[in-house]
Formats: structure tokens, sequence, C-alpha cells
């Protein structure tokens, strides 16, 4: 108990003599875009990509959901396009303008991709032959012809 209470105290004298060490342990200020990604039933997606581009950018930053289905992502004042994209569901994109400061919370739902198969069928080369024989007779058999 006493240990707690001299670490305690310790932590408390550096934030009087150096306020800039508490101050940096502190949210960085900017805009904060959070939701949560779920399926048509409202169920949550877990492991599902979100990822917010800038106008103008090719790339941009991402994040991937937890298990209940919920992002963060800080971002710079702008334009951005916030696409989502999970196996199995198909991708969804929604424009979202960051302020200086601040935050806005999006719900986004994934509908299930169609279900696509393939199949494959091989043989090996050459695959069937039909064999000739000369000199047979392939007409009906006819005892009055013989």
């Amino acid at each position: 108990m006493r240990r707690v209470s001299v670490l305690a105290s310790v932590v408390a004298l550096l934030a009087l003599l150096h306020p800039s060490l508490v101050v940096a342990q502190a949210v960085p200020p900017g805009f904060s875009l959070e939701g949560r990604v779920l399926d048509s039933t409202h169920a949550p997606i877990a492991g599902a990509r979100v990822t917010a581009t800038p106008d103008g950018h090719a790339t941009g930053s991402s994040t991937v959901t937890d298990q209940y289905g919920a992002f963060n992502l800080k971002l710079a004042p702008g334009r951005y396009r916030v696409s989502v994209v999970a196996d199995g569901f198909i991708e969804e994109s929604l424009r979202v303008s960051a302020l200086q400061t601040g935050s806005t919370s999006r719900e986004m739902v994934l509908n299930v991709a169609g279900v696509r198969e393939a199949i494959t069928v091989s043989a090996p080369t050459p695959g069937y032959q039909v064999r000739r024989h000369a000199g047979v007779d392939q007409g009906p058999a006819d005892d009055e012809h013989r």
C-alpha cells in the first residue's frame, strides 16, 4: 500500500514540476472518425478494414474493426472517401469532411456478397481416341449379300 502512495506522490510531483509531461499523454488534437461496421442483421463485423483516403490521394490511413465492429481513425482536416471491406461482404463507401477538431460517428452496414462457384474440369491429354480398322464392312449384316 505504501508503494502505491509513493508512486502516486511521484506522479503528482512530476505533474506539478513539468506539466508538459502530463500534456504529452493527452489525446492529440485533430478530428476523430469513429463508428461501427455491421452486417444486415446488425451483428458486428470483426476484422473489417476501414480506410479513409483523402481527396486527390491514392492511399490513406486505415484500421481494422474490433470484436464489436468498432473502429476509430484520426484524420487531418479535409474531405475523405471512407471505404469498408470484409471477406464475404460487398464493399461500402461514404464521404466524410474532417474538421480541424471534433469527431463524427458513422454506422456502416455491409451486405453479404452473392455466392460464386467455379468448377474446373480437366482431363489428361490426348483425350479419347476412336480406332478405325481398314477393310471392315460397317454396313448391316445381311445373309443375302454374303
